[in-house]
């Protein structure tokens, strides 16, 4: 699982999916999608000591891929089946660019057809091509997750004298949270 995050952190990992570097927004946006999706899962379990939340979430452990988290969000009905395809997809459009040596893009037929299945940015006026596609999605699956995590942990978003935008921020992940049961 990648490092821990802090909201602070969201900017940045926001502004390197939106970046010029196909793959790094592809390896960058999978991570976190794969981190959320963790958290909620770890969310919905009885509280685990260190050796338990190994045995599940390590390399070899039960639910130690982004595949084996997918399923299981999906089988604990955290997720609903179209939230689960383009997780699938982000999954595999991740393993093409990270374990290929050659260049990785969404100009490469493999990444890019499967970016175009992506469902939850299908109609968004910002995702006309593969590569924005896969941009918007990861984007709207960071604050989807984020939000839902959040709300499993009964953890409050920004106090009411937060700056303005992350007010906004937390309110629209909040209208789109619901979406991960699609």
């Amino acid at each position: 699982m990648p490092s821990r995050y802090e909201v602070a952190d969201i900017g940045p990992i926001i502004d390197e999916i939106g970046g010029d570097n196909d793959r790094a927004a592809i390896i960058v946006g999978a991570a976190i999608t794969e981190y959320l999706l963790q958290d909620i899962i770890e969310a919905t379990l009885p509280p685990l000591n260190s050796d338990e939340s190994a045995r599940i979430f390590s390399e070899y452990g039960l639910l130690g891929t982004f595949s084996a988290k997918i399923l299981w969000a999906y089988t604990i009905s955290q997720i609903g089946r179209d939230t689960k395809h383009d997780l699938d997809m982000i999954r595999l459009i991740r393993n093409e660019s990270a374990h290929n040596a050659n260049p990785a893009s969404f100009t490469t037929d493999k990444i890019r057809n499967r970016a175009l299945t992506l469902r939850i940015a299908a109609d968004h006026p910002d995702a006309p091509d593969a590569a924005k596609r896969f941009r918007v999605t990861a984007k709207l699956y960071l604050c989807a997750l984020a939000y839902r995590a959040a709300e499993l942990r009964n953890v409050a978003g920004p106090e009411a004298d937060a700056d303005p935008e992350a007010i906004e921020f937390w309110e629209a992940c909040k209208r789109l949270a619901p979406r991960l049961k699609a």
